[in-house]
Parts: structure tokens; C-alpha cells; sequence
């Protein structure tokens, strides 16, 4: 359970330190000429004593370490969550889920986190006492971490609500690679299944690898949709079925997580569906935003997709 914050001065952290209270002011700013041992003992004060500075409020975005793996989805979450915490004023930096112990660095008031696989949230009790929300993460909750999520039933919901109206009845399931931890995409999958059967629609899955011979495929199964449920939808998986001698929408529908300029450009009329980044992004610093004001028994909170481009 989370305790009110109270009001900790520099004065107060000195006194309980030992130490002047230049020193501490020094230190809790960052302005240099303070031993590193002598700023790491600070700032351990601080942080148990729950010091929060005069300026404004200091958040992280603890964000996945990327690698190669940069898509629209990370993309758009981090520019609609910056442009979010800097219409409140916010002081914000980003840093990487792999560097998560230079928490210990700063003097961090709370954090959101745009990691998936479940980790960030899962060492989050050990490494920091300070509250956490986890966008697009729900695999791990305690009184300070919580979570804003989209409504993937909502999606899957639509999307077989669309197959229906449209006649298709059996249709191409794209499987992404399954990344530890993530459920994402697990529990679109799960959805989908469910959907689908109570609709009396037939998935067939296959991985983005298989792609080579889907022309074939899918005229021998007389499959007439292919669902992609995730920001993945780009130029080569288009290309490769124009190749194999494919249509779009004619011979197959392309159901996607919407892409802009792909989607507009190359498939202009198929049903799309796409995540409300801002909506997450602003949800995710309002939820925050009760945890810093002592809150607690907070739901977590979904966000319902947006039908279209």
C-alpha cells in the first residue's frame, strides 16, 4: 500500500545525513563538486525519505532496449507519450530497460514503462520503491504497478464482427514470432480463436517466414482474408503477395494494425485497425499521476482501438 508523500525539505535530508546543506543541494541537483560516494549516500536518503524536488516532477521512460527491432508501434507510443508529458510539464528522460540500476543515480519521483516482454515489471519491486505504470504490459501488478493496455477483445471483436458482414468464413491467421513474456499477442491470438468459433469462421495460422508460398496456399485452402494482427504490416509482405500473383483486395483481403501512407497508399478500402496512442499515452500519465498523489486500489485501465485509419 502506498503512504501519502510527505514533505521532505533539503534541510530535513541534511540533517538526517550529516551532512551541509549545501552539500545536499548540490548533490540532489546534480551540480557537480560532490563525491560520488558522498551523492550516492544523498540520494539514498532521499529516495527512502521520499524527497520530491522544487522543480518539476521527474519521470522515466523506461524504454526497450531495441536492438534492430524499431517499428511504428515503438514509434508512435514514445512521441504520443513525450508529447503527453510535455503538455503537463513534465521533466522527463528516457532509459533503456537494460540500464535499470542508474535509477539509483536520480532522484525519480515515478516511471512509465514501454516495455512488453514482462520484465521491466517483474525486477521493478526489487530495484525501486517507486510507483510504476506498464503500457501495454500486464503480465505483472502490485499496489504501485499498474497498467494501460488496448482492448485487444475489443479489436478481435471487430475484426470477426467484419468477416461476418463481409462473407468470409475461412481466413489466414498470421502468427508473429512469440517473444518471451510477451501476451500480447498471445491473448489476441486466444481472442481471435474464441471469436472466431462462436462465428463459425475457420482460422488457419501461419508465421511471416511462410510467406513464400501463400499464393498457393490460400487458393488451395480457398482462404479469402488474411488477418495481421500487429504494426508489421509493411512494403515486402504487399510485395510478396502481388508477386505470387495476388490481388487486393480482389482475390484477398489484407485485414491490419493500420500503418499511415502504407495503408492509405498501397491498400486504400480494407478494414483496418489501429491503437490510440495518444489515448494510451494520456491514460498512462493520469494513472501515474494518482499513484505520485498516494492513491491506491486504482483499476487498471483499457483502451478501446480505433476502427480505421
Amino acid at each position: 500500500m502506498l503512504k501519502k508523500t510527505q514533505k521532505i525539505t533539503v534541510r530535513e535530508i541534511a540533517r538526517r545525513t550529516g551532512y551541509a546543506h549545501c552539500t545536499v543541494a548540490r548533490a540532489l541537483s546534480d551540480a557537480g563538486n560532490v563525491a560520488v560516494e558522498t551523492r550516492s549516500r544523498i540520494l539514498s536518503a532521499a529516495r527512502e525519505l521520499g524527497y520530491i524536488g522544487k522543480n518539476r516532477t521527474n519521470i522515466a521512460v523506461v524504454v526497450p532496449a531495441f536492438g534492430n527491432d524499431v517499428c511504428f508501434y515503438n514509434t508512435s507510443i514514445i512521441h504520443a507519450l513525450s508529447a503527453q508529458l510535455d503538455s503537463e510539464e513534465f521533466q522527463y528522460e528516457l532509459i533503456p530497460e537494460n540500464h535499470l540500476r542508474s535509477f539509483n543515480e536520480k532522484i525519480i519521483d515515478g516511471a512509465i514503462s514501454l516495455c512488453y516482454t514482462g520484465k521491466t515489471a517483474r525486477r521493478w519491486s526489487e530495484l525501486n520503491p517507486i510507483p510504476l505504470v506498464c503500457i501495454n504490459d500486464f503480465s505483472y501488478h502490485s499496489d504501485r504497478i499498474y497498467s494501460v493496455c488496448s482492448n485487444d477483445r475489443m479489436a478481435m471483436s471487430a475484426i470477426v464482427a467484419h468477416l461476418r458482414t463481409a462473407g468470409h468464413s475461412r481466413v489466414l491467421y498470421i502468427d508473429r514470432k512469440p517473444t518471451a513474456g510477451n501476451l500480447n499477442h498471445t491473448r489476441r491470438k486466444e481472442c481471435f480463436r474464441e471469436l472466431a468459433a462462436q462465428s463459425g469462421i475457420t482460422p488457419f495460422h501461419a508465421g511471416l517466414s511462410d510467406r513464400s508460398d501463400w499464393g498457393a496456399y490460400l487458393r488451395r485452402e480457398k482462404l479469402t482474408a488474411i488477418i495481421c494482427p500487429f504494426e508489421m504490416t509493411d512494403l515486402s509482405l504487399f510485395a510478396d503477395l502481388r508477386r505470387q500473383g495476388l490481388r487486393i483486395p480482389q482475390d484477398v483481403e489484407l485485414i491490419h494494425w493500420y500503418i499511415p501512407h502504407i495503408s492509405d497508399t498501397l491498400m486504400p478500402g480494407q478494414f483496418t485497425i489501429r491503437q490510440d496512442f495518444p489515448a494510451l499515452a494520456r491514460r498512462a500519465v493520469a494513472l501515474l499521476k494518482e499513484l505520485l498523489a498516494g492513491k491506491y486500489r486504482i483499476q487498471d485501465v483499457l483502451v478501446d482501438y480505433i476502427i480505421g485509419g
